[in-house]
């Protein structure tokens, strides 16, 4: 017997070359609602290839709150998107807490468009040395705005 019968359905429709997100998103929001484990991932997933952000944020907002930090880093760019920084900036902290890499580096860059630069030079440097491979090429322009000097953007580019 299958243990997440209708997120194979969804996932299928959801993989489908014709467009049969809306079939997914019905057959996901049941599978939510017997508490099918993949359910909340594939409707957010669902809910944002539809452009619904909103949604997605109602979908995950409560979960993240509730303590599902591993939603918090897909929560903090739903809300990027929207331009809700504030937010966005709490849930990837709740995600940098638990060392979650791409968080930190999505943090960095949040921080670097708020004009937070010495915050996101500490965020990004911390990303690069937990693995994520986006991180020091954010390092090296933060350092660049922030000290004007090539010597040590270099020096990073370099390590």
């Amino acid at each position: 017997m299958d243990a997440e019968p209708l997120c194979d359905k969804a996932r299928a429709l959801l993989d489908d070359e014709e467009d049969r997100h809306d079939e997914a998103i019905a057959l996901l929001r049941q599978a939510l609602a017997v508490r099918e484990p993949s359910a909340v991932d594939l409707l957010a997933r669902a809910y944002l290839d539809r452009g619904y952000r909103h949604e997605a944020i109602e979908l995950l907002g409560p979960r993240v709150r509730a303590g599902q930090s591993e939603l918090a880093l897909q929560l903090a760019d739903v809300l990027t998107t929207i331009g809700d920084f504030e937010r966005a900036e709490q849930a990837y902290r709740i995600a940098v807490a638990e060392g979650d890499a791409p968080a930190m580096n999505n943090l960095g860059i949040l921080l670097r468009g708020r004009g937070r630069l010495r915050e996101a030079e500490v965020m990004l440097r911390r990303a690069a040395e937990a693995g994520d491979e986006r991180a020091p090429a954010h390092l090296v322009a933060v350092q660049w705005e922030l000290y004007g000097d090539p010597e040590a953007a270099l020096a990073t580019a370099q390590h």
